[in-house]
């Protein structure tokens, strides 16, 4: 089940609360006990676990099965391999993924435990977020013209802070960074560096690339040189952008390249991805 799916009904049971109220402070109080008791919702945190997690696990095969040139290729690129991997039940695809060796299990445990533990954390930042949108909305709503009901009736028809399309935006930014956190980690491996001393920022390249980030495409780095990092996680919302790792005799390796001076394109994202984004940013 997607999250769309999952979260669909917290959007009317949000309007039922200000629909309910009387005052800011009523829809404030009830607000803020809706938040705790859906903060603890184990099928978003399940759904937030799980996507993270082998998505993570994808970031470290893909360098290892198709950007190092001597790695074993097991798997058919052409035939769609990260929908294959990303197919398989959550349980068959860890059992895969430690067959690969591609981390030793004591750091692969640790992961997961972690994935765990901050995808409640997340679950609870998130509806706490929604809860402040609505309750900032409710006082800018009775400043104006509008009252309760007229509010509870805006957000049923698609507020553009509690719309589904949001919520997909926000999982889907969390499950870019959670596989820039599994490149990342696999392209910092001693052996990957050896075989692909370099790495290249690469665009998309078609009329949905931003053009800050087609600027930055064919941007080189030294694998030393952690600046490459910042841009590992998605670079915005909806960023379709990655580092790959490249040889020391690629094409692209020129000095122009390496000396090209580059700019984050979105200050909120200029970091190096962890497993798990914040998901109380808001998707504008």
């Amino acid at each position: 089940m997607e999250a769309a799916e999952l979260v669909a009904p917290w959007r009317d049971e949000i309007a039922q609360i200000i629909r309910a109220s009387s005052s800011p402070e009523g829809a404030d109080r009830a607000l803020k006990e809706w938040a705790e008791e859906r903060g603890g919702d184990t099928a978003i945190a399940d759904l937030i676990y799980q996507s993270g997690l082998a998505v993570w696990m994808a970031g470290h095969l893909y360098v290892n099965d198709f950007e190092v040139p001597n790695a074993k290729r097991k798997l058919d690129v052409s035939a769609g391999w990260g929908g294959q991997f990303l197919a398989l039940p959550f349980d068959e695809a860890i059992e895969y993924f430690l067959s690969k060796q591609v981390v030793d299990p004591e750091t692969f445990y640790e992961t997961l435990g972690d994935f765990r533990q901050r995808s409640f954390s997340a679950t609870r930042l998130m509806t706490d977020h929604l809860r402040q949108v609505a309750y900032d909305g409710l006082v800018s709503a009775l400043k104006g013209d509008g009252d309760f009901d007229s509010f509870a009736r805006e957000i049923l028809a698609g507020d553009p802070t509690l719309r589904r399309s949001y919520l997909r935006t926000v999982f889907d930014t969390n499950v870019t960074a959670a596989y820039g956190a599994g490149k990342l980690a696999q392209l910092s491996d001693p052996a990957v560096v050896e075989a692909l001393p370099f790495r290249r920022y690469s665009a998309v390249m078609d009329p949905r690339t931003r053009p800050e980030h087609r600027d930055l495409d064919g941007k080189i780095w030294e694998s030393g040189d952690t600046d490459w990092h910042r841009y590992m996680g998605g670079n915005g919302f909806n960023c379709r952008c990655t580092v790959i790792g490249i040889e020391a005799d690629h094409p692209d390796v020129t000095d122009i390249a390496l000396a090209r001076q580059v700019a984050h394109p979105e200050p909120d994202f200029d970091a190096a991805p962890t497993v798990l984004l914040d998901l109380a940013e808001a998707a504008e």
